[in-house]
């Protein structure tokens, strides 16, 4: 695993960044994607996609992290179940 980190200007220790986001799953997480047209000044389209063990899909906002929708999958089908 490749850790990238921003070094000061001097070259001491590395900047450390504050998470901007946090949200809490309810098991491992396999897969996030963006909204394939996001755009950060349309705050309809800023969001993200989450798939975890077990768990529905979840749509995040990418702005406050609140939960947008939730879907399911069900025999070959997802269903919106927010």
């Amino acid at each position: 695993m490749i850790k990238y980190m921003l070094y000061r200007p001097d070259g001491s220790t590395p900047v450390d960044f504050p998470p901007c986001l946090t949200m809490q799953e309810g098991e491992i997480v396999y897969d996030y994607t963006w909204f394939p047209l996001m755009d950060s000044t349309r705050p309809d389209l800023c969001c993200f996609a989450v798939t975890a063990q077990y768990q529905p899909i979840h749509l995040y906002d990418a702005f406050d992290g609140h939960l947008r929708a939730s879907y399911r999958y069900i025999s070959g089908s997802c269903i919106s179940v927010k």
